[in-house]
């Protein structure tokens, strides 16, 4: 037989070869956003002040102006009247009716307050000049404590003059006003204005003149001779002797006070005079005198 073939020597196959290092595709940087700009904040507003001056045209169909409403008790309550043309007191009279320009004062004084001389706000109201400026231990001046002695608001100047110029609707002046003040104190001119603003000399009571002042004549009543009350010792004459007797209750308790007097005269009560002597050289006597009728 043939000889059998030589095997084929088994040789691993090739390793394949490596491809090229191809390093990754480096990331290109991603573009830097580009600075968004602040927004500017706005400034916060300025509340605008309100306008405090009113309307002088303003009135309502029966005439109530802002003169009247402001002068009113319940003045709060007429800000929503309207004029013919539908404007509300609110709008046209902010003076009366805006609680932003209705400015209050505090005018009570602080009854406790006293400054380190020891002045109260009484004291301070006699001379205010001087001591307004007085503290307190705790530093609080009287100017501050004591508004009714300090502050100008709170002092109040009574102007007495009439307006001469003041008219009413119904054409009385302030003369006419005084001649009737309780009717006519009340009526108003075409501004709105009061008479009892426009002449306080007619209707304000404390621009009345005061009555002139009349002394007392005091009248001396002369003190007695002595300290000691003496003793009564009454004695009637009516007529004759015969007729004697002891005085009435009446005149007895009549008798019976202090006399004021050395010699005094009271009316008897038979229509006669009591003459009482208080001479301390003896007992006081009383004789009625029918005749004389004194």
């Amino acid at each position: 037989p043939p000889p059998a073939p030589k095997p084929e020597p088994i040789f691993p196959p090739p390793a394949p070869k490596p491809e090229p290092f191809v390093p990754p595709p480096v990331p290109e940087p991603a573009p830097k956003p580009e600075p968004v700009p602040p927004v500017p904040t706005p400034p916060a507003p300025v509340p605008t002040p309100p306008t405090c001056e009113d309307d002088a045209d303003w009135a309502t169909d029966s005439g109530d102006t802002c003169a009247s409403i402001g002068s009113a008790e319940d003045s709060a309550s007429l800000c929503a009247l309207q004029d013919s043309t539908g404007v509300t007191a609110s709008d046209a009279c902010p003076a009366v009716c805006n609680d932003e320009c209705i400015v209050t004062v505090n005018c009570d004084n602080d009854e406790d307050w006293s400054s380190t001389t020891g002045a109260d706000c009484d004291a301070v109201a006699s001379d205010p000049d001087t001591l307004c400026s007085e503290v307190d231990s705790a530093g609080v001046s009287a100017t501050d404590a004591c508004p009714a002695s300090c502050n100008e608001e709170c002092i109040v100047t009574l102007n007495c003059d009439n307006d001469e110029d003041w008219s009413s609707t119904t054409g009385n002046n302030c003369a006419a006003v005084a001649e009737d003040p309780k009717m006519l104190c009340m009526e108003m001119n075409s501004d709105g204005e009061s008479a009892s603003d426009a002449c306080p000399a007619s209707c304000n009571v404390e621009c009345f003149p005061e009555p002139p002042f009349v002394p007392l004549i005091p009248v001396p009543v002369p003190s007695p001779s002595t300290t000691t009350k003496p003793s009564v010792s009454v004695t009637e004459t009516v007529g004759t002797p015969e007729n004697k007797d002891t005085l009435s209750p009446t005149r007895a308790f009549l008798l019976s006070t202090p006399l004021p007097t050395e010699f005094v005269t009271i009316a008897g009560s038979e229509g006669g005079t009591i003459t009482v002597s208080t001479e301390t050289t003896g007992p006081p006597t009383v004789e009625v005198r029918d005749g004389e009728r004194r």
